[in-house]
């Protein structure tokens, strides 16, 4: 029972961390806004910025146009040793945030 209890918490530790970063002893977590991740971290070493087409539905199901959403992707490393972490925004929160062990 007691090895059940330990990979269970071995488990949530593994999912936590995919959905938050660490910067020093603050977390970042998805839906953060933009502010308070420069709060808590900081300037990322670099930021990147694209637009996302996005089709428009009329009632009944057929297209009738197109808008545009703006995607920012920031992106935190802070040694060579360390993991790279990429922080993705819609609407100026954190949408999702990704963790790359060699970039």
């Amino acid at each position: 029972m007691r090895n059940i209890f330990v990979v269970l918490m071995g488990l949530m530790l593994v999912m936590s961390s995919a959905c938050a970063m660490r910067c020093g002893n603050k977390l970042v977590y998805e839906g953060d806004d933009k502010f308070t991740i420069l709060e808590k971290c900081g300037e990322p070493l670099d930021k990147q910025m694209y637009e996302e087409i996005i089709p428009l539905y009329n009632y009944a199901g057929y297209q009738v146009g197109e808008t545009t959403n703006v995607i920012e992707r920031w992106i935190y490393q802070r040694s060579s040793a360390d993991f790279q972490y990429i922080l993705v925004f819609n609407e100026g929160r954190v949408k999702e945030i990704n963790a790359n062990r060699n970039p």
